[in-house]
């Protein structure tokens, strides 16, 4: 009964996600991290995962520090809609 119960819990969130990211255009943004993928940006994750941007109409494209980059500058430039400081 247990596993019904969950199979038809993951099915109704799959199809519901699949309504939610069908409903519109969403703004495209990206965030540049100051460092690699690690602990201290979860939240970012978290909140893209439990789909809090998709509710505010966003689609955030999160970017991992690379070699040589500020993330300051790759706002400025226009590379990146946000970044983490």
């Amino acid at each position: 009964m247990l596993k019904y119960i969950i199979k038809n819990l993951i099915l109704i969130t799959i199809i519901s996600s699949n309504l939610i990211a069908d409903k519109g255009d969403f703004e495209k943004v990206s965030l540049q991290l100051q460092w690699k993928h690690q602990f201290q940006f979860a939240g970012y994750y978290i909140a893209k995962e439990k789909g809090f941007y998709k509710e505010e109409g966003l689609k955030v494209d999160i970017k991992e520090f690379y070699h040589g980059i500020s993330p300051y500058d790759v706002v400025v430039s226009n590379e990146a809609t946000y970044g983490t400081g």
